[in-house]
């Protein structure tokens, strides 16, 4: 099961964006979390949905986009108990990631792959014209 939408060349786009200009990467950066965007959503939506109690404590549905050097990432905004307290969901991480995070991505696969090739397609006029 692949949960992810692959740029071929991503990282050598970003390398010649960085070398341009500073801020042409991190206009890159934030187009691409703004694609992952309709996923968190989605995620943030079926966990509070599909996973039991979860309306109890809501603040463990939020979810929070990251970016790495070539990806961008889903992951819960709360980071957990750290020690304070009894851990009463062990499972909550693979609830999390099977019944809404696996999900929301299926769900929206085509339209992140067509927001990712859209703005390809734009960076790619812009810098023929420019």
């Amino acid at each position: 099961m692949n949960n992810t939408v692959r740029v071929e060349g991503l990282r050598e786009l970003q390398r010649v964006f960085n070398r341009a200009d500073k801020e042409e990467g991190k206009a890159l950066r934030r187009e691409l979390k703004l694609a992952a965007e309709p996923v968190k959503t989605a995620a943030q939506g079926k966990a509070v949905t599909q996973i039991t109690r979860m309306h109890r404590s809501p603040k463990w549905a939020v979810m929070r986009l990251g970016y790495a050097k070539n990806l961008v990432y889903m992951v819960p905004k709360e980071k957990g108990t750290h020690g304070r307290g009894p851990r009463r969901r062990t499972n909550l991480a693979g609830l999390l990631l099977d019944r809404a995070m696996i999900p929301a991505a299926h769900q929206n696969l085509q339209q992140t792959t067509l927001r990712v090739q859209h703005m390809l397609d734009t960076i790619a006029r812009q810098w023929e014209r420019g």
